[in-house]
């Protein structure tokens, strides 16, 4: 039951978007509420009356009010869609017993009976003003045609385009350093001669089985060659 009643009393976002420039609408809730303030402001003073005529002075007097409209004041704040409905419902106890004291007040204070009449149409008046205010609605909007669909789509492309900023540029890409290139070590080639001659007996024997008949032969040629230079010298 709370939650319906939230549902009924909190304005739609349809609601809501319909009051955006709506000048009538405004217009008539400024005046309706500035009518509740005028019966706020004379029924204050008669309760002011009333408390000098019931012999109080000073702020005492000045302060009646708020012990008789102020209560209905309250009662009215109780009664908003954002509290609770149980919130709602002191708020509306409050607003009635406050309107009853408020109605009392302004009756009692009139001299005459023309006093007392308008006395209680302040009250009244001050209740169905804001009643009324509660209830005033804006229009429902007519559905827009398809030229000024188009219209107001062009607009926000525009807007759209107007405060986008452009992507920065790409930053250029730095020219690469030449890479040097470091020089090939060559190792010197030996000859054939001399890498057998640089073997040992003891290393050509351990060699693999075929190869070391071959490296012997070549060795003991190339100790004839270089003992032919060695006498040719």
């Amino acid at each position: 039951m709370t939650s319906k009643t939230a549902t009924q009393t909190q304005p739609t976002t349809t609601e809501v978007t319909q009051t955006a420039g709506n000048v009538t609408y405004y217009l008539a809730k400024t005046i309706v509420l500035g009518f509740a303030v005028g019966c706020l402001y004379f029924s204050f003073s008669h309760t002011i009356e009333l408390a000098h005529m019931l012999g109080a002075t000073g702020a005492q007097a000045y302060s009646t009010p708020a012990f008789v409209d102020g209560f209905m004041l309250l009662g009215r704040l109780g009664m908003s869609p954002k509290f609770d409905a149980s919130t709602n419902k002191i708020g509306r106890r409050m607003m009635t017993v406050g309107a009853l004291l408020s109605l009392a007040a302004n009756i009692a204070a009139g001299q005459t009976a023309g006093d007392r009449i308008i006395g209680a149409l302040v009250v009244i008046g001050f209740l169905v003003t804001e009643w009324y205010a509660g209830k005033l609605r804006p229009a429902p909007q007519a559905p827009l045609t398809p030229a000024q669909k188009a219209a107001a789509t062009r607009a926000r492309n525009k807007a759209a385009g107007t405060t986008t900023k452009k992507a920065p540029a790409k930053a250029k890409a730095a020219p690469r350093k030449p890479r040097t290139r470091k020089p090939a070590t060559t190792t010197p080639a030996v000859h054939p001669v001399a890498a057998i001659q640089a073997l040992t007996p003891q290393q050509i024997n351990d060699a693999p089985v075929s190869p070391a008949p071959y490296m012997a032969s070549q060795l003991v040629i190339a100790t004839s060659m270089a003992d032919v230079r060695d006498l040719t010298n």
